[in-house]
């Protein structure tokens, strides 16, 4: 999956304005599509591997590692 950071970081800031959400914290994306929002980034075992978070920052993580059952290992940055 490729991923446009530029196009998360905007869709990011619409869900936090369209779901009435905190500015801080990280908006959480499936496939491009946000469906959720965290007060921090934590809990990779609580996500796919493939989810991505985007924080206030525009910095984004990816979940890696792990299996759809038991989750994500661990959240590593995505380059710009």
């Amino acid at each position: 999956m490729s991923i446009n950071l530029t196009q998360l970081r905007t869709r990011a800031r619409h869900y936090r304005i369209t779901e009435n959400l905190p500015a801080d914290g990280v908006v959480l994306f499936w496939y491009a599509k946000p469906y959720g929002w965290k007060n921090c980034l934590r809990d990779p075992q609580h996500e796919c591997p493939g989810a991505l978070a985007v924080d206030a920052d525009g910095r984004a993580h990816q979940a890696i590692g792990g299996n759809e059952r038991d989750g994500a290992q661990r959240w590593q940055e995505v380059a710009a």
